[in-house]
């Protein structure tokens, strides 16, 4: 059986009636909390890097190098912790998939929510690890092959995140891709395109901020960006979650049917 946009869309709808009594939209809170103090050290890189800039302009080399080698580490640290809260996050797939293959009494509050997702952290950082490292050396020479490695993969991501064979879930993952292109293609280039669009009106609001009040204008803004992102990540996962859930039960029923039929 073949998983179409329809059937993920269907999932995701059923996903969103579920994600409150379930507990999973307050494990998402639960992350995003997480992640604000995970950008708390970007934020100071941001303004480091800014007042170097300053520095630069008014002759004090000394001064703007130690703020560019401080807001480098501290990047850094934001890095890697933004790391962690992607690894803990993805582990809500599990929920997510139990609340639609299993019904909405598996999962019945923020606790078990949690539990489930944090379950399988080491594996989950893992594959986190390894699908950014893959899209960053694909796209080391050439955006394009780091493009088509973050679409081929992406469903590993759940895979792994919902107690499959690590080392069989790049190649389901293609296997998915090729499968179900519906589904997932579709899904994910519908937030693909929403960022895109985002992404354009943040450029043009931000240039028009930073030439009005100044650079420092990017920092204060940045808590706001936060929000607005924690928002959108929530769609985000919910929707690519739910085109993996739909491949999924495609592919469930496909064997449900084959061993039904038998062996002739």
């Amino acid at each position: 059986m073949i998983a179409d946009f329809g059937a993920a869309t269907d999932v995701w709808k059923t996903l969103l009636g579920r994600l409150v009594p379930s507990g999973i939209l307050g494990g998402f809170l639960v992350m995003s909390f997480a992640a604000l103090f995970a950008h708390v050290p970007m934020w100071i890189s941001q303004y480091l890097r800014i007042e170097s800039g300053t520095q630069i302009f008014s002759g004090n080399f000394s001064d703007a190098g130690q703020s560019n080698l401080l807001a480098s580490a501290l990047g850094f640290l934001g890095g890697g912790l933004m790391l962690l809260v992607f690894a803990a996050r993805l582990g809500l797939a599990r929920p997510m998939r139990m609340v639609i293959l299993e019904g909405p009494q598996s999962v019945t509050s923020v606790g078990d929510a949690l539990r489930l997702a944090l379950t399988g952290f080491g594996p989950n950082l893992g594959i986190s690890l390894a699908y950014f490292i893959a899209i960053a050396a694909g796209s080391f020479c050439c955006f394009l092959p780091g493009l088509a490695l973050a679409v081929l993969l992406y469903p590993a991501t759940y895979l792994v995140a919902t107690e499959r064979d690590f080392g069989g879930s790049f190649s389901m993952s293609v296997n998915w891709i090729q499968k179900h292109p519906g589904a997932l293609v579709g899904s994910l280039g519908i937030v693909v395109s929403i960022v895109l669009v985002l992404g354009c009106c943040n450029c043009g609001f931000s240039g028009v901020a930073v030439e009005r009040f100044g650079p420092m204008t990017v920092v204060y803004m940045a808590p706001l960006t936060w929000i607005f992102g924690e928002v959108f990540g929530i769609f985000t996962m919910t929707l690519l979650g739910s085109a993996c859930i739909a491949a999924d039960q495609a592919d469930m029923a496909g064997a449900q049917q084959q061993r039904s039929a038998g062996p002739f």
